[in-house]
This record gives C-alpha cells, structure tokens and sequence, in this order.
C-alpha cells in the first residue's frame, strides 16, 4: 500500500495540477505524519484481522452502520450550507451514503449467505436512513464559510479513508464469496469504489474553490491528525502502534 497521497493521486491523477491549493494540503499533511491508514501496516493487521470470518462479518455491518450516520450528519450538514450548489452536492452525497449503508449489507449477504436468515437481512437493510434524490433537506441556519470549509475537509479525509479500506476488503471477501455471488459482489464494489472517488474529487473541488490556501493547509493538518488518531483508537493502540514500528 503506497502513502494517501500517492494512492488518490493513482485515482485521480489531474487532481495535483487541476487543484494545487488542494493538493499542497494534502501532501503536507501527509509529509508531516503519515496517517496509519497510508502504511503498509495498516493493510497487514487488516489481512491478519480478517482471517477471522466472524471479524469480518462483523466489520460489514459496522460499515452499514457508519455509512447511515455519515448520510444523517451530511443531510444535517447540507441544511447548514447557505450556498445552493454546495448544499445539493453535499445532499446528493447524502444520498450516496445512504445506499452505500444498504449496500454493505448485500455484501454482507452474498460473502455470507447461510449466515443470516431472509428476515435478519431485512432488518440489517433498515440501518439504511432510506434517503432518496428526490428528497429535500431542511434548511436552518447557516454555518459561516470557515466551518463550511472544516467540514468539507473532514469529509474529505473521510472518503479517502473509505476508499482505502474498500480496497483492502475487496480481495478479501472476494476470497470467501461463494462463486456464484463473486461477479455481483465486484459489481458492488466498483459502485462503491466509484462513488468514493467522485467524493473525493468534489469534496478537493469544493475546498480548492474557497481559496484559503493557509486555512486549508491548517485545517488538513489538523484534521488528519485527528483521523489517524481515531483510527488508532479503532484498531487497538498498542496493536496498531506495533504494528508501524
């Protein structure tokens, strides 16, 4: 596994020149502290942990449920945004969220299918908060543009994080998937990976156009540092520090 920075440049490699503000940031983050999920040690515990299927079952509902927090605080968020074209974007990735949610559960059931009863896959689906593109936000009270922009480079980072943990489960539960289901649960998985990187590229879009060159590069810092933080936290600190030793 390369650096994050090397891995959504591998996915969007005009991103460096189309948003050098953008991209400044987020290399010097990473130059300064490489978060976890970047090194190669994160990939390995991952491949360790996921030998254990139970684990790993478990790590898919977990995503469902992650995803439908994620598509209600960007619903909330899309209602803070005075901004039309940015609250629409944030609202149809609300949107995306939600169905990802739903779609962490068809994995769930085609990489397990004895596992859990028709009626236990129906109740799993409801973590989805069901949110459709037809459906209108509740505007409040908007944020100021600062807190617009912290925002956007949480979920910037956010997404980046995904994608890299897509791609390290997708060899994996392509491994225990019966054959049958293998081509479905790729297709899913491109959907997901897909969605991801149009994120980060509109989230980049989004950050590079406020121009605050100093205030982004602050921020990433900061909030890269918090994601690694969390991500240790998530893994186990004495395991996962071990592990980049």
């Amino acid at each position: 596994m390369g650096s994050v920075s090397t891995i959504v440049g591998d996915f969007l490699p005009g991103l460096p020149g189309s948003h050098p503000q953008y991209w400044r940031a987020l290399t010097a983050a990473c130059d300064q502290a490489e978060p976890p999920f970047g090194q190669a040690g994160y990939g390995e515990l991952f491949r360790r942990e996921a030998m254990d299927l139970d684990w790993l079952a478990r790590l898919l509902i977990l995503n469902a449920q992650k995803e439908a927090d994620g598509s209600r605080q960007l619903w909330a968020f899309a209602g803070r945004i005075a901004d039309p074209d940015c609250r629409e974007q944030v609202r149809a990735h609300a949107v995306d969220e939600s169905r990802h949610a739903s779609f962490y559960i068809s994995l769930l059931q085609l990489a397990f299918p004895q596992s859990f009863t028709p009626e236990e896959v129906e109740a799993l689906h409801g973590i989805s908060p069901g949110f459709k593109a037809g459906d209108a936000v509740d505007l409040t009270d908007p944020s100021d543009d600062d807190l617009v922009l912290d925002e956007l480079i949480q979920m910037n980072i956010g997404e980046i994080r995904t994608l890299i943990n897509q791609l390290l489960m997708r060899p994996v539960l392509s491994l225990v998937c019966p054959d049958q289901n293998a081509a479905r649960l790729l297709r899913l998985f491109d959907s997901l990976s897909n969605d991801e990187v149009r994120h980060i590229a509109y989230t980049a879009d989004l950050i590079e156009s406020r121009g605050k060159a100093e205030r982004t590069a602050e921020l990433m810092r900061l909030r890269l540092d918090e994601f690694s933080d969390i991500t240790r936290r998530e893994l186990g600190g004495a395991q996962i520090e071990a592990a980049f030793d």
